[in-house]
């Protein structure tokens, strides 16, 4: 198994400005746990980096620099800061070991193939488990655990269980927790579409007829109150019989002789 080379030097400030001021120097803060106390340290962004290439469980040995020389230590890098925007390395966490003690650490899943349900009935690849506890020896640690997923149809699923680990690697995670599986396709409901209905087309030359405001159309009487009598229908007159035509005078008066 290959060691990576990283150096580092002591520090003895806590405060956030002395952070700072380290980064604007070219260097990163940085601890180193185990055994005792934590170890203040301070290291080059640009050589964790590189150190990191090697893979996310890569063994450093680890050069601290001190008044009284260089120390050597194995490590691991327990947790990484690193900008969101930039993405270069902010604080390093570091986790002393020993080549002869069993530790728990955290191996990546990686998929390979294309499940069968996939590309024969339109699948959905679900990946659920990016990562596996593993217990060993640290130079038993394996870079990633594989999974060929090509043989997978529609419901089909592997679990923890189903996974092959090197001699040596206990698995911690529960087995019966799902690494990867193919769904069948999400069909989304289509919204009916409402045709659009044409608008009338304008009138050219009509004037459109006001209405006069506040007036009563024509013919509408006044409601009646609540509670008052009817008006009474108006009695019928009579009709007057019609007038006897008056004779001429002069037949009246020969009629006298």
């Amino acid at each position: 198994m290959e060691f990576v080379n990283l150096t580092a030097e002591r520090r003895t400030e806590r405060k956030k400005a002395a952070a700072n001021r380290l980064r604007r120097a070219g260097r990163i803060p940085a601890v180193l746990y185990g055994e005792g106390e934590p170890l203040l340290l301070s290291v080059s962004p640009k050589a964790l980096q590189s150190a990191l290439g090697a893979g996310e469980n890569v063994i450093i040995n680890l050069q601290v620099k001190s008044d009284g020389g260089i120390e050597t230590r194995k490590v691991l890098v327990k947790e990484l800061q690193t900008d969101p925007v930039r993405g270069v390395p902010l604080h390093a966490d570091f986790l002393g070991i020993s080549m002869t003690r069993v530790i728990v650490v955290k191996v990546p899943v990686e998929l390979i193939g294309t499940p069968v349900g996939v590309t024969a009935k339109g699948g959905v690849l679900e990946h659920a488990l990016w990562e596996l506890d593993v217990k060993c020896l640290p130079a038993a640690i394996p870079e990633r655990i594989i999974l060929d997923v090509s043989p997978l149809d529609l419901g089909d699923a592997r679990h923890v269980k189903d996974l092959k680990v090197p001699e040596g690697v206990v698995v911690e995670t529960d087995p019966e927790q799902v690494v990867a599986m193919v769904s069948a396709p999400r069909v989304e409901a289509e919204e009916p579409v409402t045709p659009e209905v044409p608008a009338e087309p304008e009138l050219v030359g009509r004037k459109a007829e006001a209405e006069e405001p506040g007036g009563e159309e024509e013919g509408e009487k006044e409601p009646a109150k609540k509670g008052a009598a009817p008006p009474k229908a108006e009695a019928a007159k009579k009709p007057e019989p019609p007038r006897k035509a008056e004779a001429p005078r002069r037949e009246r008066e020969r009629e006298g002789k």
